[in-house]
């Protein structure tokens, strides 16, 4: 078969796939196909919105003769591509073709898959498009014109890369093509040249990842491309002398990301407890009747919140440290404001109190009596200062 005939010819090839996967998609098989004249459909260069999807997507199967489904994990759990294999195995027996681009289980997306051979695209790319394009009868010859052209333009980018790769897979179609021959042969000296050059200019400005990442590539086509050996060695040795700092710097940039998500954290739950002392001061104070032991009772709840940021913490400092150090910067402050507002709250409600004893009675809770209350709340709060301050005398002791 001639390439005039397959442009004639050539059948309208379903592409179904995850779009997750799209990119590789678009590039092992939707270019290739459409470089031999073959015409795909594919949803995401097809479907405009949401309302449209299955009705274009039926539409689409329904106007192509073939169908190519791409395995991938994505695709196995792809919702769309599972309805859209079910639909051509009713419909399109005998013209389904599975592309296995990632490793996963092609019974997993429908059971009638597993008697199908697919096209492994895992390895060899190349050869693997060869094999699709033969469903088609597209002959090696018009196959090696086609990635022939494809070099073309990359050498006239100066895409040596490209190029050599392109040449290399014309030559593999047809050992006989003397210009791909020719051209490789040019392609291959100016990539060498052109990286090694690439490599020094790395190597003066002492990017030794970067020049080794260029030198290698020199190396994997010419082993003894001028002084590669020694330059690589060079820049061994050099990335190995940094390799230390590297690797604080990486440390401390690290230990930076995770101070800034605990400091995170640690604002967001100080913030609930600033929160909880706001809202138990609107609720005491909105009412004389409101009784005063709520406030005691949410400082319970302020404990909870620095036990949660305590927790956080990371192995370097001690639950003694964390503590002092969270009070001092925070949670004592909210303590203070808990207690001058329990006093406040007693002294004050329902009228002024008249005196001392006027004011522990006030503080009686239920059968507890007003001596103990005051005691408790008093004692309470002086651990939570002195804490606060002896806690300070051992940070960075541990």
């Amino acid at each position: 078969m001639h390439g005039a005939g397959l442009v004639i010819d050539m059948p309208r090839v379903f592409i179904s796939h995850s779009s997750k996967d799209r990119r590789l998609v678009e590039q092992a098989i939707i270019y290739p196909l459409r470089q031999n004249s073959i015409e795909t459909w594919y949803s995401t260069e097809v479907v405009k919105t949401a309302d449209e999807w299955e009705r274009q997507i039926l539409d689409g199967l329904k106007k192509c003769d073939w169908f190519l489904v791409a395995m991938t994990p994505h695709a196995m759990t792809s919702r769309w591509v599972q309805r859209e294999v079910h639909w051509a195995i009713e419909k399109r027996e005998g013209k389904i073709i599975p592309v296995m681009l990632e490793t996963c289980e092609p019974e997993e997306l429908h059971i009638g898959l597993f008697s199908l051979q697919y096209i492994d695209f895992r390895h060899d790319i190349a050869q693997a498009q060869e094999r699709l394009l033969t469903f088609w009868e597209v002959s090696r010859a018009t196959q090696a014109e086609k990635r022939y052209g494809v070099a073309q333009e990359a050498l006239a980018r100066e895409d040596w890369a490209m190029a050599v790769e392109q040449l290399e897979n014309v030559l593999r179609l047809d050992p006989s093509h003397a210009k791909a021959r020719s051209e490789l042969s040019r392609a291959r000296g100016e990539e060498l040249a052109g990286n090694y050059a690439v490599g020094i200019t790395h190597m003066r400005a002492r990017r030794w990842r970067e020049a080794l990442e260029n030198l290698r590539r020199v190396r994997s086509i010419e082993k003894n491309y001028k002084d590669v050996a020694d330059l690589i060695a060079d820049a061994d040795a050099e990335l190995a002398k940094e390799e230390p700092s590297r690797r604080a710097k990486e440390q401390q940039e690290t230990e930076g990301i995770e101070r800034s998500a605990w400091r995170s954290q640690y604002d967001s739950t100080t913030n609930w407890a600033i929160a909880t002392a706001g809202a138990i001061a609107y609720f005491v104070f909105s009412s004389p009747t409101n009784p005063h032991f709520v406030i005691p009772l949410g400082s319970l709840l302020v404990i909870i919140f620095l036990l949660s940021e305590v927790s956080r913490y990371n192995d370097k400092v001690t639950w003694r440290e964390a503590i002092g150090q969270r009070l001092r910067r925070a949670y004592l402050w909210v303590f203070i404001l808990l207690t001058a507002m329990w006093y406040l709250k007693v002294y004050l409600h329902p009228v002024p109190a008249y005196d001392l004893n006027s004011f522990v009675d006030r503080a009686t809770v239920g059968i507890v009596p007003g001596e103990l209350v005051v005691l408790s709340w008093t004692v309470f709060n002086l651990a939570v200062l002195i804490i606060a301050l002896i806690t300070k005398r051992f940070e960075g002791k541990s």
